[in-house]
């Protein structure tokens, strides 16, 4: 069967043998909303937990003062997430105006992160046009202490410092996608806001080896899960005023919007995404073969881990994932980039980071990196990335993947049984 997997912009095809063939992973399919602008307008009039947008909007009036100037900071993602913002904020900012809120007292701020600050021509492919040509746009800089203020510390003992925007704004609203997220469980939320708009030391609490290293810091975990609960802790040192998250099908399309509260609204954002993205398989595979869910989620080597975490509920001992990720941008941020140069192998980046508690940023994409590689093999496809260089980063590199399909079935067997996930990272799959 011939199998199209989520791979830069254009996507490519495998023939993958029906004989072998357990499942093609998929999520579950959940209906496209008619008329996406519309439901965010009428999730902000009906929202969960709170007040409408338009009330909260006039309670934080009341609450700051007359003022010259009423400050707003939406908080948006980044390019790495494939989230529309633009169906998000034109609603958004119509309803705004409606409550009286000019453009010109509006920031949208992204949430980078750890992440580079988004390109110009990044900042028009997020916001659209229009918003970017009447709206400031900014990026957070979570190394440039100048651009943080202190709002306190969390039970574990972190002091945490967030962008000074978001912490000095009259009124603060919360953006971003619901999805299975790697090491917090699902995205969204108070995610937007750790590691969103924190500081760099804040973010390095976030991805310490120990929180990494926890059994339940893995996808679709919530409960008892301390990356999760950390996030939380932070968010709520400085929280929104007003949450919009939806959730997307496989198209990229919005199936729900969920607005309020920031805990609230959360809760059903996850509830929903849940029904698309849990899919049951019937049995173990000796071979996955995974995707970083194509662009912009391969941009870069450092993503890379989410769809091979994703593989392994379904992944037999010893099982071997065949991986498509493009890479065009590279391998990650200068840091992450000098990391895989600079161990020899897994295990010695391991030692120090273990011994050492954090070695540095990005560190913790190649420890999830070695929760996978520790048990499986992984043959990796990228036709960006130099192939001398794709030998150093801790996986096996192959030509094609048909190439790797050969190399994987000449390993396990003609009979051996294959599970595909076109878009690895979007999907939680277990065994029935």
């Amino acid at each position: 069967m011939k199998i199209k997997l989520a791979y830069h912009h254009e996507g490519l095809t495998l023939d993958v043998p029906d004989s072998n063939l357990i499942a093609i992973v998929e999520d579950q399919a959940l209906a496209p909303l008619h008329d996406p602008q519309a439901a965010v307008t009428e999730a902000l009039r009906r929202p969960t937990g709170c007040p409408p947008l338009a009330e909260v909007v006039a309670e934080r009036r009341r609450a700051v003062g007359t003022k010259k100037d009423f400050r707003t900071v939406i908080v948006i993602s980044d390019i790495t997430r494939p989230c529309p913002n633009h169906e998000i904020l034109l609603p958004l900012l119509a309803e705004l105006r409606a409550a009286g809120v000019a453009d010109s007292s509006v920031t949208i701020l992204i949430a980078t992160g750890l992440h580079r600050a988004a390109l110009s021509s990044e900042i028009v492919e997020l916001v659209g046009p229009d918003v970017a040509a009447r709206v400031e746009v900014v990026s957070h800089e979570s190394w440039k202490t100048e651009t943080l203020r202190p709002v306190g510390k969390t039970i574990f003992d972190t002091t945490v410092l967030m962008n000074r925007r978001w912490v000095d704004a009259d009124l603060r609203l919360l953006t971003g996608l619901v999805e299975p997220h790697m090491m917090a469980g699902w995205s969204g939320g108070r995610k937007g806001l750790c590691p969103g708009v924190a500081g760099e030391e804040t973010v390095k609490r976030f991805h310490a080896t120990d929180m990494m290293g926890h059994p339940n810091a893995l996808p679709g975990i919530i409960d008892g899960n301390p990356v999760n609960e950390l996030s939380h802790a932070v968010a709520a040192l400085c929280p929104p005023h007003f949450l919009v998250n939806v959730t997307l099908n496989r198209q990229v399309r919005l199936t729900g919007v969920f607005a309020g509260d920031w805990r609230a609204a959360w809760q059903q954002a996850v509830l929903h995404a849940e029904r698309g993205t849990r899919v049951a398989v019937p049995e173990p595979a000796d071979i996955v073969i995974s995707t970083s869910c194509g662009y912009p989620l391969d941009l870069t080597y450092y993503q890379s881990q989410k769809g091979l975490i994703a593989a392994l509920p379904i992944l037999k001992p010893g099982g071997t994932i065949l991986y498509a990720m493009a890479c065009a941008e590279g391998l990650g941020s200068p840091e992450f980039t000098a990391m895989c140069l600079r161990y020899p192998t897994l295990e010695a980046f391991m030692h120090d980071a273990l011994t050492r508690g954090y070695v540095e940023k990005d560190q913790w994409a190649l420890q999830y990196l070695h929760k996978v590689c520790s048990k499986h093999e992984v043959l990796f496809y990228s036709s960006f990335l130099d192939w001398d260089l794709q030998h150093k980063l801790f996986v096996t590199p192959v030509r094609s993947l048909e190439a790797g399909l050969a190399q994987a079935l000449a390993k396990h067997g003609p009979n051996a049984r294959i599970t595909v996930m076109p878009k690895g990272a979007y999907v939680l799959p277990y065994l029935a």
